[in-house]
């Protein structure tokens, strides 16, 4: 109908008396218009020298701008700012909310309703630019970021990729901000390793605990060494994370780890803006080809898809696919004119060290070493991401040593990203340290070879970036998959080149694998040679690892065995090493493994393992015979963590510390204030997520959850699925933002729901079936659809309390030609379930 009114708007302007020497000199033409790749149409257009003039209407529809006719001239009203956008044919005037100006004559063509604009003029109308291409009979908008489509479809896409991550957090989902204690929480992590039969001497110890103070985290932690003089090491630290701060993201004072790509453990201060928490998504890349013109191309990650393409005039495709830190294997599937079908894989490796584009990290440590080999160390680190592809990085290393040993300073700047999809460089130079350069092919998950090469620094006194003596290293591996289909079978190998000041070492491994249903088999040969002053010594030797995984087969208590057997034999002395293990899952957390082999200088030996994982502490128990003697070892580590709700402390398996909770009652909100009162119902058997983790709520309503990340939002959920009455609705989800060290109080609120009934009829009172329904709720905005019943009739349960409009969705009226008054009505709470029946919507 809208489509009509403005044909006619401008079928009627077109009557007006407008210049006409553009429509008698320009040439009518068929024009692919595109908005950038997003959507691209044929449109009728009109080519006044080199000039492209487009239809305003349709290219404004194109670019999902609301056209509304305003009597002879063209409105168009650009969301979601509400400007405004005016065409008028006969004044020949275009204005926008900050800009007016007068068509040149002769540079408009009026045809059959439709008004033609330069590119010029509608880039300067739409605020984009326009590329005109008369060779290829295109023109195309460079960036249509701007536009409503653009940001539309970038708003989607950002959602999916996100989703598929699971770092989306709705904007809709209510966020409980974080909340910075002076003082709260309290975390403890132990660990005990005694050989059986040892004293309290022999055995080794280690005991943590950590805080939350002044709103960041601040841990102790004490571990001994067994049999050893410096058998104490004490460590504590005080660390933040700002969430909100571009310019400082992490500051930590204390024991820790300092900055820079070779960091150590420091005692003093560090901070930076890297991320605590590095968002799993890089940006995209372009996967391009060529297949020839008729082809179309989908793009497969994790059986998801993710883009498609079709080719153009010559053949050639590009299609834009999200990237992630790691690998990023893309499956294709593409499509032929005449029914071919081809199917193929790229890949996309992103090392970690790589960083968004047009995005400064730095890093700043400087403090006590913790060895004894320096004194003091400082680092200043700096990472700039230079494209999607490169990323850039300089900065320094500073060691001071004493009087007996003279300090290192150590300036670096290095390179790394990648060549099209299928190579990463990466090179490197630290003065007098080390030169090194890296060069990785892989065009497939089935295909990767990678070269490595290292020049060391001399003359350096006592150098602590590199290997004394070295001189150079050079490495190169591959693995090569025949059939990617069959993952269990590959063929992989390395070479390796070591020199020294004296020595010089060669050494090679080729391996594979091989898969026959449950049998894995690992075959593998070595060899390296070394020579030291004018000698030479060489060794070979050939390995054999089989692993069989369960077979069902075998019975219930069979079926569940696994075993391992490895063989290795050096070829000019036979066999060295013999070695048979199987083991079984006892119960859902403890699981035994038994043992025994054969190694040259060493005899026979056998072996029994117990390892227990429980939810509360995990535990390794350990007899091993060799040699005629007998070893025994026991390992015990858990945590203890305090739950405010309860008050009380309760086990852990750990390890806890720095890490966050959340923990809550779920309840029954009769009053509907979203707060537990005294006296409310509390909900047991409640499945609760957080995150991604799950938790039933315990006989007295409340639950727990620990190993959150500190500082980074969280969804706590309730499973409507779970709850006792069909007639309860959950809240709400809510992100929550924990503190570190601590639990986060959120409390759940369940409230009473009911339900609605009632029909829909047409004016003549029968019913109208195959209707959809919007129900709303007022206070939130919360929408449900239902569709009516081939009687007209409708039905819908779980409705939470509240105020209500029911409304025909625009789609199923317009569909239907009708139009329908919204009814409005009061859902109240009722703990047993309320009620509102007899609701009619007519149409008419």
């Amino acid at each position: 109908m809208k489509r009509t009114w403005v044909v006619l708007a401008l079928w009627v302007a077109g009557a007006l008396p407008v210049p006409l020497a553009a429509q008698e000199i320009a040439e009518a033409t068929a024009i692919e218009v595109s908005l950038g790749r997003l959507v691209s149409r044929t449109l009728l257009g009109y080519r006044l020298g080199e000039r492209a003039l487009l239809p305003v209407g349709e290219i404004a529809e194109l670019a999902e701008l609301r056209v509304q006719p305003d009597g002879p001239a063209l409105r168009i009203v650009r969301e979601p700012e509400g400007t405004e956008l005016r065409v008028d044919p006969r004044t020949g005037r275009l204005s926008t909310e900050t800009d007016s100006w007068t068509l040149a004559s002769g540079t408009f063509v009026l045809s059959q309703g439709e008004i033609y604009l330069t590119t010029e003029d509608l880039g300067r109308l739409l605020d984009v630019e326009w590329l005109v291409s008369w060779r290829d009979l295109a023109v195309t908008v460079v960036d249509p970021s701007d536009l409503p489509i653009g940001r539309r479809v970038a708003r989607e896409w950002q959602r999916r990729v996100r989703l598929v991550q699971g770092l989306e957090i709705d904007p809709s989902v209510p966020l409980l901000p974080l909340e910075r204690q002076a003082l709260d929480g309290l975390v403890v992590d132990y660990g005990v390793f005694a050989p059986a039969g040892s004293s309290f001497e022999d055995a080794a110890y280690s005991l943590a605990a950590g805080i939350e103070l002044l709103g960041g985290s601040l841990t102790t932690a004490w571990q001994n060494r067994s049999g050893s003089d410096t058998a104490e090491r004490w460590d504590a630290a005080w660390s933040t994370i700002w969430t909100d701060r571009s310019w400082i993201t992490h500051t930590r004072l204390g024991d820790g780890i300092g900055t820079g790509p070779r960091p150590r453990t420091v005692r003093g201060l560090s901070f930076g803006n890297a991320p605590y928490l590095r968002p799993n998504d890089v940006g995209e890349v372009a996967f391009t080809g060529s297949l020839g013109p008729g082809w179309q191309v989908e793009a497969y990650r994790g059986g998801r898809l993710i883009a498609f393409d079709s080719a153009d005039a010559l053949g050639r495709y590009s299609i834009d696919a999200p990237i992630a830190y790691g690998e990023n294997p893309v499956e294709f599937v593409a499509y032929g004119p005449f029914g071919e079908v081809r199917r193929f894989s790229r890949t996309h490796r992103v090392d970690g060290t790589r960083i968004p584009a047009r995005q400064l990290e730095y890093g700043v440590s400087v403090g006590a070493c913790r060895t004894d080999r320096c004194d003091a160390t400082a680092n200043a680190d700096l990472r700039y991401g230079l494209s999607t592809r490169w990323t850039a990085r300089a900065g320094v290393d500073q060691f001071w040593r004493g009087d007996s040993l003279p300090s290192l300073f150590h300036p670096y700047a290095g390179i790394a990203g990648m060549l099209g999809n299928s190579v990463g460089v990466e090179a490197e130079v630290v003065a007098d340290a080390v030169t090194r350069a890296t060069l990785r092919f892989e065009p497939s998950p089935d295909v990767v070879l990678q070269a490595e090469g290292t020049r060391f620094a001399q003359g350096v006194v006592d150098p602590l970036l590199t290997p004394p003596g070295r001189t150079e290293q050079v490495t190169v591996s591959g693995l090569w998959r025949p059939d990617g289909r069959l993952a269990g079978w590959y063929v992989e190998g390395s070479l390796d080149h070591y020199r020294s000041e004296r020595s010089q070492t060669t050494g090679g491994r080729l391996g594979g694998a091989l898969q026959f249903d449950e049998l894995q088999l690992f075959p593998a040969v070595r060899w390296q040679a070394t020579r030291l002053d004018g000698l030479t010594l060489e060794q070979r030797s050939a390995e054999l690892t089989a692993t069989l995984l369960p077979l069902a087969g075998l019975g219930p208590w069979f079926g569940q065995v696994t075993a391992r057997t490895y063989l290795e034999v050096d070829l000019e002395r036979g066999v060295s090493v013999v070695d048979a293990r199987v083991g079984r899952m006892l119960d859902r957390a403890l699981r035994m493994e038994v043992g025994g082999g054969w190694r040259r200088f060493q005899g026979p030996m056998v072996s029994l393992n117990l390892a227990a994982n429980f939810s509360s502490v995990r535990g390794l128990f350990s007899v091993d015979r060799r040699s005629g003697a007998t070893t025994t070892t026991q390992y015990v580590q858990g945590s203890v963590l305090y739950n405010p709700v309860s008050g009380r402390f309760q086990p852990s398996a750990g390890p806890a510390l720095e890490r966050a909770g959340v923990t809550g009652r779920v309840f029954l909100d009769g009053n509907g204030n979203q707060r537990f009162d005294e006296g409310e119902q509390l909900l047991p058997n409640v499945r609760v997520s957080v995150g991604l983790e799950t938790r039933l709520s315990d006989a007295t309503g409340a639950y727990s959850f620990w190993n959150a990340a500190p500082y980074q939002p969280a969804i706590v959920a309730v499973d409507s699925t779970t709850l006792a009455s069909p007639l309860w609705v959950p809240a709400g989800a809510i992100a929550v933002q924990p503190g570190p060290n601590r639990y986060r109080i959120v409390d759940l609120p369940v409230v009473p729901g009911g339900v609605i009934d009632g029909e829909v009829i047409r004016a003549d009172g029968t019913g109208a079936p195959g209707v959809t329904l919007v129900l709303r709720h007022l206070e939130t905005g919360d929408e449900r659809t239902v569709t009516s019943f081939s009687d007209g009739e409708f039905y819908v349960m779980g409705v939470r309390s509240g105020e209500y409009e029911l409304s025909v969705a625009p789609a199923s009226a317009e569909r239907l030609g009708v139009v329908a008054t919204p009814l409005r009505f009061t859902m109240r709470a009722d703990a047993d379930g309320g009620s509102v029946a007899g609701l009619v919507v007519t149409l008419r």
